[in-house]
């Protein structure tokens, strides 16, 4: 029998003290998505008693907000705001020409989409050792920085 899920995701995170975060990895803790939560509360727990720092683009808090804003949730909206803003250890590093240009670059050599390749970029500058999230064409294409794809840790 193989490795438990969590137990895998916990020995591919365990070296890591910098990530970054793509929104699906946010979304998955917020909002306690299975089967992604138990691996999203680890990372988070680590996150908040500082064994990782964690990076947030500006396009990530962005992708979050779209569907509360769309739908007039505004306890969402701010539960939202108060996480990012008071979330130990959660950094959210602004966007810059430098950053642009690396995420030309990203997009220029591996293919990412605009947002994605932001992503990654902020997180290369930010000292980033990997990017957590569940992006299977992201992943494929990131040869810069690793990208931990979550649904590579669940049973097929």
């Amino acid at each position: 029998m193989g490795k438990d899920p969590l137990a895998s995701f916990i020995e591919a995170i365990s070296p890591l003290s910098s990530i970054g975060l793509d929104t699906s990895s946010v979304i998955y803790f917020l909002d306690r998505v299975e089967p992604y939560y138990p691996m999203m509360e680890e990372l988070f727990s680590r996150i908040e008693n500082g064994r990782i720092t964690a990076i947030i683009s500006p396009i990530v808090t962005a992708e979050l907000l779209v569907k509360p804003l769309k739908e007039n949730r505004h306890l969402e909206i701010q539960a939202i705001d108060s996480f990012l803003e008071e979330f130990p250890h959660l950094h959210r590093p602004p966007l810059d020409h430098r950053i642009a240009h690396e995420a030309a670059r990203l997009r220029a050599i591996e293919g990412h989409g605009l947002g994605d390749a932001f992503i990654l970029a902020l997180s290369l500058n930010e000292g980033c050792q990997a990017v957590v999230g569940n992006d299977r064409t992201t992943a494929s294409r990131s040869k810069t920085i690793p990208y931990i794809l979550l649904e590579n840790f669940l049973p097929h």
